[in-house]
């Protein structure tokens, strides 16, 4: 193992913790420490267990619609603050010979952040939490089958490729937005800087960002933004942990962590204050104060949970875009696997 590696928050992060292969970090950079002290609390959180700090949180991250400003001003659209909304402008601007949403889910993930921002919008929070821990999963609320069927509807609706979207690399759609032809793409804060290069169309045309918005009789957390921050954990067995800890501090300097946050870069730093007008692009500050102001932080669906688990939800939002597995089918092969790990 190497001195220092990368985590996601959530269950990822507890297998390196739980094999004994993160250094407990909670003397150097808990709440209250002089190097805990530039990080947001709810950043150092994100790698917190049994009272213990376990990952130096290098940026934050949260998933938004992007959308070309042009085309919406053209169109007379404005970001929706529904779902329904948001439908009824994909056919504005299918119309006038634009793709929706550009949508690639080749790699799996991308359609999981979308079921993940909806599970949070449609499944009680209490409920939710306790569904991504299998001793506690009971994974039958029906706010997971309204939430499917609201991206069975997206995906029909709204994408280019329908259907087919799992042949299609999310950077081929991520492409269609910074080449203005489509009109909205639902990416991380971390692509912002990326899809609106100063060689873009986009960059000329102007990068928006708004929530996926929420149903209007969404019994969820309506105010919550699916994302979390990203770490390093120090490696529990280096000789060179305490040198390790100084490069991280290093790395995580006022400095550096403008700089990590400016483009091209464009990855929101974890300290405080990192982020500003004169480091930072308009989206990416915009984007970085909504997940500051949002009423929880909801890790993403493949690393939040065991990893069993994870890859049938991953099977599963696969199978929805396909066409050929229903909500409640899919509900029951995840109910399967979180059984078989209790």
């Amino acid at each position: 193992m190497p001195d220092v590696f990368f985590t996601w928050a959530g269950n990822w992060a507890n297998n390196f913790i739980d094999g004994g292969l993160a250094a407990d970090l909670t003397p150097a950079i808990a709440p209250g420490t002089e190097w805990g002290d530039k990080f947001g609390e709810s950043a150092l959180k994100a790698f917190e267990k049994d009272g213990s700090y376990f990952a130096v949180p290098l940026y934050n991250n949260g998933k938004f619609m992007g959308y070309n400003q042009r085309i919406f001003r053209e169109l007379g659209l404005t970001p929706p603050s529904t779902f329904d909304e948001l439908i009824s402008s994909c056919s504005v601007l299918k119309g006038a010979g634009y793709e929706p949403i550009a949508f690639g889910n080749k790699d799996g993930w991308p359609g999981l952040h979308y079921l993940q921002q909806l599970f949070a919008y449609e499944v009680p929070a209490d409920v939710l939490k306790a569904d991504f821990d299998p001793q506690s999963a009971k994974l039958d609320d029906q706010g997971y089958v309204k939430a499917m069927e609201q991206f069975t509807t997206l995906v029909n609706e709204c994408t280019g490729s329908g259907k087919d979207s799992n042949g299609v690399l999310y950077t081929t759609a991520q492409q269609a937005l910074a080449e203005g032809k489509a009109g909205m793409y639902y990416q991380e804060i971390l692509e912002f800087d990326t899809t609106a290069s100063d060689e873009s169309r986009l960059k000329k045309d102007g990068l928006g960002i708004f929530k996926l918005p929420a149903a209007s009789d969404a019994k969820g957390d309506t105010k919550a933004i699916e994302g979390s921050p990203e770490g390093y954990i120090i490696n529990a067995k280096s000789k060179n942990a305490a040198l390790a800890a100084d490069f991280m501090k290093f790395a995580t300097s006022t400095q550096n962590a403008a700089t990590l946050s400016a483009p091209p870069y464009g990855q929101p730093s974890a300290v405080k204050g990192a982020v500003s007008e004169q480091n930072s692009t308009g989206p990416v500050v915009e984007g970085i104060k909504q997940v500051n102001e949002a009423s929880d932080s909801i890790i993403w669906l493949d690393s939040v949970t065991v990893p069993a688990v994870a890859d049938a939800w991953l099977a599963g939002g696969e199978a929805l875009i396909a066409g050929t597995q229903g909500p409640e089918q899919i509900l029951a092969s995840v109910r399967s696997a979180s059984s078989a790990v209790k």
